[in-house]
């Protein structure tokens, strides 16, 4: 079965006359969870309406029609409609439109309020619920017709910690049945919890990272270090991180805090990993490194260091870097 959802191909948005997406390429995978990252105004919102079929390219190809994405997609806006009546009419209206017969309703309408912690509110009117609960009944809401892409723009803006917490495992919980999800948010901390893969846009642009991000989990600890393994279907790789004892999830490395060398040395770095580099990519004065260490790592070097080490593609090198420089989420 095919995993590509949607391809987008020198894509552009513009509202009236000023562009709000520059596009060159972007493929999405179905069965994960993808998060765009970016500040107010950096295109999120515009790119999701793209994504659930609201909106279509004013140029540009997608390998989808926004009809067959509507068809596929239900979008939670970061301030959701809310119908004029009870917690439960608000679930049971969608479900009618989709012809679901009543005793199948009440079955869905009671499993995704508990889901969402609201049950104890279903015969609460909607208008009444603070904006965190206003969210997690949008979300049910959207989750109880089971869409093949769920996509949410901003759920974690504004709303209180139990909110956040309770629509995450939402989020988890479709992750696990390998279902879609396609949300944006300005949060690192919930960014980098949820996803399995982080696209950063900046003025509509989608925009080079400044971090390695790794999903897995923690193999090992002790009083001192932890060790984080990482896997996927191109290999695995071990990475040596600060105390914790926590469960995380996932690591992030800045590109800044890789330094490479020729050969394995003596250094207070914990991570000296063994690689080739498989790409050299050049940016200004600088050159953004990728190295095979069983995953692919990105660090960013000076032309000088280029030319000083004689860095080419297919060359043998050391990446060094310390446990203190790995965030743990």
């Amino acid at each position: 079965m095919d995993s590509l959802m949607i391809k987008m191909d020198d894509l552009e948005y513009f509202y009236d006359k000023n562009q709000a997406l520059s596009i060159n390429h972007l493929s999405i995978k179905k069965g994960i969870t993808t998060v765009f990252l970016g500040s107010d105004g950096s295109g999120k919102t515009t790119i999701l309406k793209m994504l659930s079929g609201l909106i279509y390219p004013s140029r540009g190809v997608m390998n989808n029609t926004s009809e067959e994405l509507e068809k596929k997609s239900v979008m939670v806006h970061q301030v959701p409609y809310m119908f004029s009546g009870t917690v439960k009419y608000n679930i049971d209206f969608v479900l009618k439109n989709k012809k679901i017969k009543k005793d199948n309703r009440i079955k869905i309408i009671i499993n995704v309020l508990k889901q969402a912690d609201l049950f104890h509110l279903i015969q609460r009117k909607a208008s009444e619920l603070s904006g965190g609960e206003k969210q997690r009944l949008a979300i049910a809401r959207a989750i109880s017709v089971d869409p093949e892409n769920l996509i949410l723009d901003e759920p974690f803006a504004h709303i209180d910690i139990k909110s956040r917490e309770l629509i995450a495992g939402l989020i988890f919980q479709r992750a696990e049945l390998q279902k879609t999800t396609i949300l944006s948010t300005h949060d690192l901390t919930s960014a980098y919890r949820l996803a399995d893969r982080i696209i950063y846009l900046e003025d509509g642009k989608i925009k080079e990272p400044e971090y390695n991000f790794f999903k897995g989990n923690i193999s090992h600890r002790d009083d001192h270090f932890c060790s984080f393994y990482s896997q996927s279907e191109k290999g695995n790789i071990t990475i040596f991180a600060p105390a914790s004892e926590k469960d995380h999830k996932a690591v992030v490395i800045p590109y800044r805090d890789i330094f490479l060398t020729r050969d394995k040395i003596e250094s207070s770095a914990q991570n000296q990993l063994s690689g080739e580099i498989v790409l050299l990519k050049k940016s200004g004065s600088q050159f953004f490194v990728t190295i095979d260490c069983g995953l692919e790592l990105k660090a960013v070097i000076t032309d000088l260091s280029v030319k000083k080490f004689q860095l080419k593609e297919k060359k043998k090198i050391y990446v060094n870097f310390k446990a203190s420089a790995v965030r743990l989420y």
